[in-house]
Order: C-alpha cells, then sequence, then structure tokens
C-alpha cells in the first residue's frame, strides 16, 4: 500500500497557521469554511501539529491575535514531546544542523515536526502522514528537504487544499 492508498494525516507547520491569519487579514478575507474546514479536520485527527508549533504561535501577551486565540481553541491537536521524538531529533539536527539556530534558546519546531511524523509513520503504518509547510520545497537545507530525508511527505498549503477538495471562489455583485 502506498501513500496513495492510505488515510492521509496532515502535520502542519506553524507557518501555515500564520500564512492562513496574514491572508485573511492582509490579503483576502478567507471564506470561514476554510477555518471551519480546518478546525473539523483537526477535531477528527486528520490534522494535528506539535507543541512547539502551539508555542511558536500562541505568545505570552494579554492581547493573543485572532490566529492565537484560534490555534488555542485546537489545543488538543498539537502534541507533546516524547522519548522517540528526542531521539530521532538528534539524528535530524547531525545531518541537517542549518534547520536550526543554535543562537535562539527556544524550543525551534521544525525539528520536533520530523520527529513527530516520523514516530507516527512507524507507529502507525496504515495512515501517510505528510507535513505541510510553506517553506521553500526545492530548498536542500529546510524542512521539506529533511522530511524527504528521513521519508516523509512534504507539501504545501495549496497542495494540502487540493488533497481535500477545499476550493473557494469570488463572486461578483
Amino acid at each position: 500500500m502506498n501513500h496513495i492508498d492510505k488515510e492521509k494525516i496532515y502535520i502542519f507547520d506553524a507557518n501555515v497557521f500564520i500564512n492562513l491569519h496574514r491572508i485573511n487579514k492582509h490579503s483576502i478575507p478567507l471564506p470561514n469554511e476554510v477555518w471551519e474546514k480546518i478546525g473539523e479536520l483537526m477535531d477528527k485527527g486528520k490534522i494535528i501539529s506539535h507543541t512547539t508549533v502551539y508555542k511558536e504561535i500562541v505568545s505570552e501577551s494579554k492581547n493573543p491575535d485572532n490566529v492565537s486565540k484560534w490555534v488555542m481553541a485546537h489545543k488538543d491537536s498539537f502534541k507533546s514531546h516524547t522519548q522517540a521524538q528526542l531521539k530521532i531529533i538528534s539524528e535530524v539536527v547531525e545531518k541537517y544542523p542549518k534547520l536550526i539556530d543554535y543562537g535562539n534558546e527556544r524550543d525551534q519546531a521544525d525539528p520536533w515536526l520530523v520527529a513527530l511524523a516520523v514516530e507516527m509513520s512507524n507507529q502507525d503504518i496504515a495512515h501517510d502522514y505528510a507535513v505541510v509547510t510553506q517553506e521553500n520545497q526545492t530548498s536542500t537545507v529546510k524542512l521539506p528537504a529533511v522530511c524527504r530525508e528521513f521519508g516523509i511527505r512534504a507539501i504545501d498549503l495549496a497542495s494540502f487544499f487540493t488533497e481535500n477538495g477545499i476550493t473557494f471562489g469570488i463572486s461578483f455583485s
């Protein structure tokens, strides 16, 4: 059974949530149905992420923005660190040291996303796990390259929309 035949589970990078929010705020308002569909997929466990992504988005500020509030309402979809992930992360950063900024004291999500995807794929062969990120898909040092190295699909938001039949159009009055 290849990844096409398997039920898909998507692991969202922080930049996906942030870019959706920016499009909605600065470009064109996204239909509420887009946010509802993503929320529904999260509630069903079809979209997950990692607690490091949650922490990147949800600031410590007393005035969270709309994306922070939306993410907080879906906190159960963000998976915690595990011992298995810790082992995978050491291999990830050894092979791809440029994936993280060693000067940054905060946990950085990219290696955790790879580790989560590898861990879940190893535990659950019935599903196809894909990391959804807006990082350059052709880069040799960014998240998509690391995912490929570890046998994980990496797709962008447009591909996620296509795979899930999420479309929206423009109407003229």
